[in-house]
């Protein structure tokens, strides 16, 4: 924190309630951020301090998880459909790249099912996601036909959501697929 100081940049805590815009519709805000040690579900490894944020707009709902593993993706399942931290998205941002090397890596798939996407993008190289580290989170996505792009299969990825008459749908494009 302070080498970011010393160069000027800003330093801001973040809260879950948090939000980052509010206009026209559009709204980014932060439903959960943990410090790693005063967590519903005690101390927890680094990938537990992941702000879960979810950005809302002309009617889609996108979820982003971080890194996320499973005791706090396990919490979230119990506890984020209280009506106001609601984990379910058209749009999920897979926790971890997808892998899952250890039993509490990755967010389990009942985190998956309360989230309920339509499409999931996953930050991961194609060895990567291919692999048996990432078995679990692959054969989820394929078995209930969720749409899912991985960044190394389908390079660079651009979500555009609509607006107006188009409220509620989106477009994604990736450099080597394409996917309405």
């Amino acid at each position: 924190v302070e080498e970011l100081r010393a160069r000027h940049l800003a330093v801001h805590s973040v809260k879950p309630g948090d939000v980052y815009y509010d206009k026209d519709g559009s709204r980014f805000e932060a439903l959960y951020a943990f410090d790693g040690v005063s967590t519903p579900v005690g101390k927890t490894d680094i990938n537990g301090m992941s702000l879960i944020l979810l950005l809302t707009h002309s009617g889609v709902r996108a979820l982003f998880t971080g890194d996320l593993n499973d005791p706090i993706g396990a919490y979230l399942t119990k506890s984020g459909h209280n009506g106001v931290n609601n984990l379910k998205a058209d749009i999920l941002k897979v926790p971890h790249h997808g892998t899952d090397p250890r039993a509490d890596t990755l967010a389990s798939n009942d985190f998956f099912d309360s989230v309920d996407p339509r499409m999931a993008l996953v930050p991961a190289p194609s060895e990567l996601w291919l692999s048996e580290r990432s078995k679990r989170a692959r054969e989820y996505f394929e078995s209930r036909k969720i749409k899912t792009y991985v960044n190394g299969i389908h390079g660079h990825v651009t979500v555009t959501i609509g607006a107006g008459f188009f409220s509620g749908r989106y477009e994604v494009k990736g450099e080597r697929d394409n996917f309405r």
